[in-house]
């Protein structure tokens, strides 16, 4: 889907555009994963950190903070090429969850099957 929505763009518009759309949407991704992190240390404290960061929870704070700041800048400045990576990564997380949903169905009815 991604890669049409590409083309689309760049057959009709600027390469600048195309590369906002993909900006938006890995900001966006890179953003989750350090509130993933952040989320993690913080329900999980005991596990093992082979690495530490320095003055932790201040750089990913920091960088979450800065990330948001250009997400607003692109959704202000670029909207429309902006909401079509929100609407790319939101239509690939519901495939997500609709694939695992569907496997994990199978899974269960092959358990089900197995032990009779």
């Amino acid at each position: 889907m991604q890669l049409l929505i590409v083309n689309i763009l760049l057959l009709t518009r600027s390469f600048e555009l195309v590369v906002v759309y993909i900006q938006f949407s890995l900001l966006l991704c890179s953003l989750l994963t350090v509130i993933g992190v952040i989320v993690l240390r913080w329900n999980c404290p005991s596990l093992a950190r082979p690495y530490k960061v320095w003055a932790y929870p201040l750089p990913p704070l920091i960088f979450a903070a800065i990330t948001v700041w250009m997400m607003c800048f692109l959704l202000r400045s670029h909207p429309v090429e902006s909401f079509a990576g929100l609407f790319t990564m939101l239509a690939g997380l519901l495939l997500y969850f609709v694939s695992g949903t569907k496997r994990q169905s199978a899974d269960a009815i092959h358990a089900i099957s197995s032990t009779r």
